[in-house]
C-alpha cells in the first residue's frame, strides 16, 4: 500500500506539472524529460529492483514510481524555469 500510496502522489505532481507545462505551450521538453525518466531510469530501477534484488513485482512498482518521480522533479523544474524566464522583473 505504501508504494500505491507514493505513486498516486507522485503521478498527481506530474499530471498537474505536464498540465501547466501544455499551458505555457511548452511540449517538446517535457516529451524529452519523460521519456529520460521512463527509459533511463524507471526501466533499469524496476528491473534492478524486481529481478535482481528479487522483490518481485513489488520491484516493478518501485521502478515505475521512481519513473514518475523523476518526471514530476523534471516538470516541476522546467515550469519553474520558464515562469523565472518569462515573469522576472
Amino acid at each position: 500500500m505504501l508504494v500505491a500510496g507514493l505513486f498516486q502522489i507522485f503521478d498527481g505532481v506530474q499530471v498537474v506539472a505536464l498540465g501547466i507545462l501544455r499551458g505555457l505551450e511548452d511540449v517538446v521538453m517535457p516529451v524529452i524529460g519523460a521519456g529520460i525518466a521512463y527509459w533511463l531510469i524507471s526501466l533499469p530501477v524496476g528491473y534492478l529492483t524486481a529481478f535482481t534484488l528479487n522483490a518481485g513485482p513489488i520491484g516493478i512498482w518501485i521502478g515505475y514510481l521512481s519513473g514518475l518521480a523523476a518526471a514530476g522533479v523534471f516538470l516541476l523544474l522546467r515550469f519553474r524555469y520558464l515562469y523565472k524566464k518569462r515573469y522576472s522583473i
